[in-house]
């Protein structure tokens, strides 16, 4: 999926989850993980253990940013961005997943640029745990 964003990099954790559900859900993608319904919708432990697991491989780069809200709280948001090696291997898995890679940007283009709070409340009305 961050081969495919137009900055080559996804802003926030919950937004990575979401994508990857609306994905499956709505582009017919593989389900490739189990997600379960949690405070902010459907959330996937295998997401966040793959993310991990390449980041230890050198292949993302999982970058922490504080931000503050305009109430003053201060928060922490994980960029997530592919490395050099990365991008390497990604463009191999493109050639042989093109159909694939095309729903992905087409899932981008449509959700991609949706501020958070937006994409959250599309999830949130749209779908509900019997969806899983």
């Amino acid at each position: 999926m961050l081969d495919a964003s137009p900055k080559g990099s996804l802003e926030s954790e919950t937004r990575l989850q979401k994508l990857a559900f609306l994905g499956i859900q709505e582009k017919g993608l593989r389900k490739f993980t189990q997600f379960v319904w949690e405070k902010y919708g459907p959330l996937s432990k295998g997401i966040w253990r793959t993310s991990r697991r390449m980041e230890r491989q050198g292949l993302l780069k999982i970058l922490e940013e504080n931000r503050v809200t305009s109430m003053g709280d201060v928060y922490t948001i994980r960029i997530f961005e592919l490395t050099d090696k990365g991008h390497g291997e990604v463009s191999e898995l493109v050639e042989s997943h093109k159909r694939e890679h095309a729903l992905i940007k087409e899932l981008l283009l449509e959700y991609g640029n949706d501020p958070l709070d937006r994409l959250l409340n599309y999830v949130h009305t749209a779908y509900s745990p019997l969806d899983l």
